[in-house]
């Protein structure tokens, strides 16, 4: 067994265990995937986090527990018949959470369980109301004395940067992974795995929005397009990978500033009703990418409404403009006269989603498709960027945390 150094315990936080020490976490046993003991667990969280009385101040937690109730998960296990009989855990997953999205860790730990492991997860630093909650449904369901196995396989710590930590989780984990930027990712494979251990990292990336002109304006009310556009980029101050920067517009050009006129004040409206909190810092950071922009001359106008929304119309359309970006409402945009013309834009594995009212998803999986493009993992209408899936930027959890069994 190895074990990590009393010195180094004293710098970590054991937000949840039911482990009286780190020997006890190696010697937990592995299961197969989807155990219906794991699913029935998942299935209690779900309905302990639905009935907490803060659940509604949170869609996202809200999101996390509709996702794990039982008919959901059992609706998941029904896409693996086949490596249901023979796939089964591969020991201890150590999982680092980003710290800008809050419910990203429950999601991570929750692929982990299902694929049979023992959870190690390194929850954001950052005191997020949501985790709490998520942390009180845990201890709830601890003192009910009825999930004791399930919840064997959940620990989750918290700790300031520290290699020492890193390292020591590492070394004991069969799988890692790391949800952040490059840097981060950079800076935690520093830490060694053992030999058959392996990396599953989800760094940077970007996400675009195309919108088809006239599909806007035959709509009858706006309301539920501008809902649903909050909810991928203001929901999470567009920090998430999935939130799109970039609006494609797509359609007829001489109808194209009444369609963004008619959408951007329904979002500017639903901003004013949702009273979204603009930090002042936050302000000047948008203002002076604006002009960063200008200077660069990477836009040929601005747009504003107010400060919550900035809207830089782009200059040209080349990867380089998304070498940075701004977040908290700064949107570049750009009217193609042919979807063609993103072939070249996207052929790099740093896009992620796409996103899209008003065209059909068939004609950009097949741009993507009969050119080849290196980016681009999901295509989603607007309004489900940040829904989860078992298969997250290409990579499908359940059967690369898990090990298939081979009888001949």
């Amino acid at each position: 067994m190895i074990h990590l150094k009393e010195e180094y315990n004293k710098l970590l936080d054991i937000r949840f265990s039911t482990h009286e020490n780190w020997h006890s976490v190696q010697q937990e046993k592995v299961l197969p995937i989807f155990r219906q003991e794991i699913m029935e667990f998942l299935d209690a969280l779900s309905k302990k986090l639905q009935t907490s009385s803060d659940i509604r101040n949170y869609p996202d937690l809200a999101t996390f527990a509709f996702y794990c109730r039982k008919a959901n998960l059992n609706k998941l296990c029904k896409d693996y018949p086949v490596l249901v009989k023979s796939q089964l855990g591969r020991g201890i997953t150590f999982h680092i959470a980003p710290s800008n999205v809050p419910m990203n860790f429950a999601y991570s730990l929750l692929m982990g369980m299902l694929a049979g492991n023992i959870n190690i997860v390194r929850i954001p630093s950052k005191n997020y109301a949501q985790i709490e909650v998520f942390l009180n449904a845990l201890t709830s369901l601890q003192k009910e004395k009825i999930y004791k196995d399930a919840l064997a396989k959940v620990i989750l710590v918290q700790y300031e940067r520290n290699k020492e930590l890193t390292d020591f989780f590492s070394s004991i984990c069969a799988n890692r992974v790391i949800w952040g930027g490059d840097t981060t990712i950079a800076e935690i494979r520093k830490s060694p795995l053992p030999a058959r251990s392996y990396d599953i990292a989800f760094s940077d990336r970007y996400s675009i929005c195309i919108l088809g002109i006239e599909s806007i304006l035959d709509l009858d009310d706006m309301n539920n397009l501008a809902n649903w556009f909050f909810n991928d980029t203001y929901l999470f101050d567009q920090n998430a990978c999935t939130s799109p920067h970039t609006i494609i517009w797509s359609g007829n050009r001489d109808k194209l500033s009444q369609a963004q006129d008619r959408f951007w004040n329904a979002v500017s409206k639903l901003l004013h009703t949702k009273q979204y909190q603009l930090q002042a810092a936050t302000a000047v950071d948008k203002l002076t990418y604006a002009y960063e922009q200008i200077m660069d001359n990477k836009i040929v106008e601005l747009k504003t409404h107010e400060n919550l929304i900035y809207r830089a119309n782009l200059a040209y359309l080349k990867g380089e403009v998304f070498d940075s970006h701004s977040n908290c409402g700064y949107f570049n945009e750009l009217f193609l006269e042919d979807l063609q013309e993103l072939a070249v834009f996207l052929d790099s594995p740093k896009f992620q989603t796409i996103s899209y009212f008003g065209v059909h998803p068939v004609d950009i999986e097949t741009l993507i498709l009969d050119n080849g493009l290196k980016g681009v993992d999901r295509i989603v209408p607007v309004g489900k960027t940040a829904d989860f899936s078992a298969t997250w930027d290409g990579f499908d959890l359940i059967q690369n945390l898990s090990r298939n069994l081979t009888v001949n």
